[in-house]
């Protein structure tokens, strides 16, 4: 049944409490027949104009200058549907509770992915990632309605233009609604191999290792890469080495680090990471090197460290630049970055959104300033 709730409050639909006050509906569908009566009751015109929204995990409304009414859209299909090659996923599932059937399934890697906030629908918008993995990797493709020609679509993983925080839907906003997402069957080759889950995959980043080390599920960094022998003065026990790590004692570590980096949104207002991390090429990491010569380099495929970076284009952590400037754990006005980490904007929800613009732009000139580099924001900016 097609559900109609007037005048909303457009802060209640972002991580960072801080929105436009244009007048707002929202618009929330169950099923494909609620959205065919939305057609209907809106007309084609009217629902290409709506804005979709999932839990505003990653979105402020900036634009203070509409007169008319905002309609927001909001996608609550949440079911789940296996088929032979695909899991078919509502976009208005939990990501993370999706992660978790995603392992129970056979699937390996998407741990990695554990605790990101959000929806299902709106993970594929900006190709959510962490620790080395993508979600494009485990797209198959995303079923959507085309707003420009009217009609319902499927466009498969290379149609969906899949880049770095990137995608077709970010550049083509006002186009595509994401109605399901369908993911490659995590119980077929290659996350499953005759019944056995294929390799767990361990990334390679401090935080986890460290949790893994203090809870004796590894003993040191190179337990990463294979079975390590025990030495004199270690004692008699059996030691967990990459042979017994178990897909859950990852998706464990991803959570508990997650946690202690970063802010629960529901205590301390926040969007998450808030910058993108740049892409530059080699003669600009030159220059960069002469400002900075310590900063982490790495490749542009995910943030994986501890391989080679030979290729043209490298990626650097933002959030190694606003550190070392300074601008760690600052707050100016009803906005701040985090204490824990640099690429999270915070807010008490008093904020306007003239202030809030003037805190990004305040960050993205020092950057630029000490760096060369201008940052580009992560969240949708709307």
């Amino acid at each position: 049944m097609l559900k109609i709730t007037k005048d909303i409050n457009l802060k209640d639909f972002s991580g960072l409490k801080v929105g436009s006050q244009n007048p707002a509906n929202l618009y929330s569908i169950e099923t494909l027949s609620d959205f065919e009566e939305l057609l209907e009751t809106l007309g084609e015109s009217e629902v290409g104009k709506m804005v979709v929204v999932g839990e505003g995990s990653n979105t402020v409304f900036v634009n203070e200058n509409k007169t008319d009414n905002l309609n927001l859209l909001r996608i609550d299909f949440k079911n789940i549907v296996q088929h032979e090659n695909t899991l078919k996923v509502g976009a208005g599932m939990d990501w993370d509770t999706l992660v978790q059937k995603y392992i129970e399934l056979g699937g390996v890697g998407m741990e990695s992915l554990s605790a990101i906030p959000g929806t299902v629908g709106a993970a594929p918008v900006q190709n959510i990632g962490a620790y080395g993995k993508e979600v494009s990797e485990f797209i198959d493709s995303v079923e959507v309605y085309d707003r420009q020609e009217n009609e319902y679509k499927t466009l498969n993983n290379i149609e969906c233009k899949f880049k770095y925080r990137d995608s077709i839907f970010k550049h083509e906003k006002n186009r595509y609604i994401i109605l399901y997402v369908n993911f490659k069957n995590p119980s077929q080759p290659p996350f499953n191999k005759g019944g056995e889950s294929a390799q767990v995959y361990i990334p390679d980043y401090r935080d986890i290792k460290n949790y893994l080390q203090q809870r004796n599920i590894i003993t040191k960094a190179s337990d990463l890469w294979g079975t390590v022998p025990l030495s004199e003065g270690e004692g008699l026990g059996v030691r967990r080495t990459l042979e017994n790590v178990t897909i859950q004692d990852i998706r464990e570590a991803v959570v508990e680090v997650r946690k202690l980096k970063l802010p629960n949104p529901n205590v301390i207002a926040n969007c998450g990471s808030f910058f993108k991390n740049p892409i530059i090429n080699r003669t600009e990491l030159k220059k960069l090197k002469g400002k900075f010569p310590e900063i982490p380099v790495f490749p542009v495929e995910g943030m994986k460290s501890g391989v080679s970076v030979d290729s043209e284009w490298v990626k650097i952590p933002a959030a190694y630049i606003i550190e070392k400037i300074g601008l760690k754990g600052m707050l100016k006005g009803n906005f701040g970055i985090h204490k824990n980490h640099a690429l999270i904007l915070t807010s008490n929800g008093q904020g306007s959104v003239f202030e809030f613009l003037e805190f990004i732009n305040f960050i993205k000139q020092k950057v630029h300033d000490s760096s060369g580099l201008m940052l580009e924001e992560e969240v949708n900016l709307i």
